[in-house]
């Protein structure tokens, strides 16, 4: 591949669309371990000493690369323990649990998926080189590795996959450090372009904004690191670290007064609202370092039409980039959707408080004249559970956003996709149970903190911004079932798409996402 220096890779010999099969490789070694737990590289090594190893595997285990010092290949010489040892440093794949849709779609009806972890070498996929925005996926099936297109591809374009998993959700620099250490490259692809465009754009910063200064330049990831006002609270993606492990110890001092029964939800509440206003600002203080100027925007034009099969609207492609860029704040992503999620199923619990005792009086109770306040309270508690619920939606639509332009069809773009059809569900959910109880006052106030939410500018954690607004159930599924049919075959049946649905909504309940 001249582009490459004359190295390998693999090309599309035709124009394919997001779902098309690309390849299915048969493994020439394969071990699985416990469900959580990845195999270690001797065990891929013993695995092939221990099996007779066709001369036909052989001369394909032998083709595959192995490091600078064996660029000539094995040879007569035989294939040493050494050797084999680059071969797997170089072109294994492993991970510690196998596809969760497609392990429970291929399960006999009524029995649960087997779960492993698994390590493997793969001739024809070792081909594939590495893009952090890639437009292709793969997964384990059985011990087959299958790979998708994951966007439209032109005949002759590169077809390259992501070797870093949750890693390429992090900054330029430390996908940089990692591809160099495991396979001993730089990555050029146009999203790290564009970030090391973004991060010389911003090189010199303004006088005390606590930067590095001096001029020279920097990455997106020292720019959310250090260069935020003081008033901003310092380095954000540390923070964002704090207040992920204060969101846990408040779930876990609410489980504990569970356990006492002495849980209060509205004493709760305030903390878990703070957090999450507090992981809202954090993300506007990143979105406003993530921002290019229009000049850059206007240079990205060339960077997307390298990566994607056709030239783009303008206003399409810039969106695009703006998503690459914001990828490196993918954690303050999570955390906001995180808090605000824990901050409206508390502020769920206050409502249903708050509607028990809002009902109407039995012999013994307060007489009816009290009736309206409780009313007014319940109508309260409900637009407070609506407006977070509301907000919690559009903060998983921005990171959903995030993760759909920089790992398309990836297990976690599946994952969030089926989130966010839930969430729209039970919001569907939550109107009819309102509508069936008759209560207008309270559907009055729930729509207007639905409003409420909607109305909230980028970085407040509102609805809208980079991620969209929020959709309805039915797109909301129509969504999940193109990102099934990306990952999975653009030509599966209903059927099998509702099998696989039923997978990722499994592997979502066994996931932190």
């Amino acid at each position: 591949m001249p582009e490459r220096g004359g190295g390998r890779g693999v090309v599309a010999t035709e124009s394919m669309a997001a779902g098309d099969l690309i390849l299915v490789s048969r493994p020439l070694a394969y071990v699985a371990s416990e469900f959580g737990s990845l195999p270690e590289a001797e065990a891929l090594v013993e695995s092939i000493n221990c099996n007779d190893v066709s001369q036909a595997d052989r001369a394909l285990l032998l083709d595959l690369h192995a490091g600078d010092e064996f660029e000539d290949g094995g040879g007569d010489m035989g294939l040493t323990q050494e050797h084999l040892y680059g071969i797997i440093g170089c072109n294994s794949f492993g991970e510690e649990f196998t596809d969760f849709a497609a392990s429970l779609a291929r399960a006999p009806q009524g029995a649960g998926p087997h779960q492993v972890g698994h390590l493997g070498l793969w001739h024809s996929f070792s081909m594939l080189n590495h893009s952090c925005a890639p437009n292709a996926v793969n997964y384990v099936l059985g011990d087959s590795m299958a790979v998708f297109a994951a966007a439209p591809v032109q005949q002759g374009r590169e077809l390259c996959i992501n070797y870093l998993g949750a890693a390429s959700l992090r900054p330029v620099e430390e996908r940089q450090a990692g591809l160099a250490e495991a396979y001993a490259f730089a990555c050029a692809c146009p999203r790290c372009s564009l970030e090391l465009l973004h991060g010389c754009s911003m090189a010199v910063a303004p006088s005390g904004s606590g930067g590095s200064g001096g001029g020279g330049p920097v990455s997106v990831s020292e720019e959310l690191q250090v260069r935020l006002r003081v008033a901003e609270g310092g380095v954000l993606l540390g923070r964002c670290a704090e207040l992920a492990a204060e969101l846990q110890e408040q779930q876990q001092q609410h489980q504990q007064q569970c356990q006492a029964a002495a849980a209060s939800p509205l004493d709760q509440l305030p903390a878990l609202t703070a957090l999450a206003a507090r992981a809202a600002a954090d993300l506007a203080a990143a979105e406003r370092l993530l921002t290019p100027a229009q000049e850059l925007l206007q240079q990205s034009q060339a960077l997307m039409q390298q990566a994607q099969a056709q030239a783009q609207a303008q206003a399409q492609a810039q969106a695009q980039a703006v998503q690459w860029l914001r990828a490196a704040a993918y954690e303050l992503y999570a955390v906001r959707t995180a808090a605000v999620e824990a901050a409206a199923r508390c502020a769920e619990a206050v409502e249903a408080d708050t509607s028990s005792s809002s009902s109407p009086p039995t012999a013994g109770e307060p007489a009816a004249s009290e009736a309206p306040a409780a009313q007014q309270a319940a109508a309260a508690a409900a637009a407070l559970t609506e407006g977070l619920w509301c907000e919690t939606a559009g903060a998983l639509e921005r990171q959903l956003g995030v993760v759909a332009a920089v790992a398309p069809h990836s297990d976690l773009h599946l994952f969030l996709a089926t989130k966010a059809l839930a969430l729209a569900q039970a919001a569907d959910g939550r109107a009819s149970g309102r509508a069936a109880a008759g209560r207008g006052a309270l559907q009055g106030a729930a729509a207007a903190g639905q409003q409420q939410g909607a109305q909230q500018g980028p970085g407040s954690g509102g609805v809208g911004g980079a991620g969209g607004e929020v959709p309805d159930s039915a797109t909301a599924l129509a969504r999940c079932c193109a990102v099934v049919r990306g990952r999975y075959g653009r030509r599966l049946s209903d059927a099998a798409v509702q099998r696989l649905l039923e997978g990722a909504a499994w592997g979502l309940s066994q996931v932190a996402v």
